[in-house]
């Protein structure tokens, strides 16, 4: 793959016989650079979200990563792959898969016994498109001998607010990763 093209063989057959050549395709548009398998590059949001070492799941255009800083229990980043800084500027792909990775976030959060949920876009420091998702407790919750406190709780969320136990996002991560709603094939990375 050339920068900014996929390079794809073709074969075709006629009564002539086979015709061999390339063809490049260009893999960016809207702003949006795609790897060899046609899935948006990931941006530097992710990176500041901690990148690998956070994420709980993949789906083609977004990536589910726990938030560094739990506000709450099970407070994760929704984020989109891509350059885009504008909700709108996302393409209808993207839009289209919100629906089953909500479904995906709200079953697997639901084992911590959350009242309610927030997905808050800011994006004044980090400027790729994201959600913050945060779980709303009317009281704290204990997971793995660690209170979370929701101070906010009913009004709006304290995002500073978290634990004291330092690995306490590590530790909510990998009980998500192991119990992550199976995504459809459709929307998996490869």
């Amino acid at each position: 793959m050339s920068r900014g093209f996929l390079t794809l063989k073709l074969c075709l057959s006629s009564i002539q016989g086979p015709h061999y050549g390339t063809v490049e395709i260009p893999t960016t548009g809207k702003g949006i650079t795609m790897d060899s398998t046609g899935i948006p590059e990931r941006n530097a949001t992710f990176t500041r979200f901690g990148g690998i070492d956070t994420l709980i799941a993949d789906y083609r255009w977004w990536s589910v990563q726990i938030r560094p800083q739990q506000a709450t229990l099970g407070a994760m980043i929704l984020l989109a792959h891509g350059p885009a800084l504008a909700f709108g500027d996302l393409p209808d792909g993207a839009h289209n898969e919100l629906a089953r990775i909500t479904r995906d976030i709200e079953t697997a959060v639901r084992r911590f016994g959350n009242q309610k949920i927030n997905y808050l876009m800011l994006m004044m420091v980090d400027p790729h498109v994201h959600f913050h998702v945060v779980p709303r407790y009317a009281a704290s919750a204990v997971f793995d001998d660690i209170t979370f406190d929701d101070p906010g709780w009913p009004g709006l969320p304290n995002l500073v607010c978290a634990p004291t136990a330092l690995d306490a996002a590590a530790r909510v991560c990998a009980t998500l990763r192991e119990t992550w709603p199976a995504p459809a094939a459709e929307t998996q990375k490869p």
